[in-house]
């Protein structure tokens, strides 16, 4: 419910998406069983256009923010991968 009050949490989902948006229709021709290479081609290169349009966005520490809790995550992680061990990436 936080999440979908927070304007700041929009922003970094725009954020994201407009970077990585060429890679994922690049990855669905690539998965596609029609030839597609001078597509493949033009979207990855809109890729690195795109991550260059959006790196000052992307290293905005207001957006994202490395010291936020992960206590959650952990739990999550364990269940779905059955680590027993969960290591400290910070």
């Amino acid at each position: 419910m936080f999440d979908i009050s927070n304007g700041v949490f929009w922003k970094a989902m725009y954020t994201l998406l407009r970077a990585v948006f060429p890679a994922l229709r690049c990855l669905r021709f690539c998965d596609g069983n029609i030839p597609a290479m001078d597509k493949v081609y033009a979207l990855t290169h809109r890729t690195s256009i795109a991550i260059d349009k959006s790196i000052d966005a992307l290293n905005n520490a207001d957006m994202f923010r490395s010291d936020w809790s992960t206590e959650g995550l952990v739990d999550e992680e364990t269940e779905l991968f059955g680590i027993e061990e969960v290591m400290d990436t910070r």
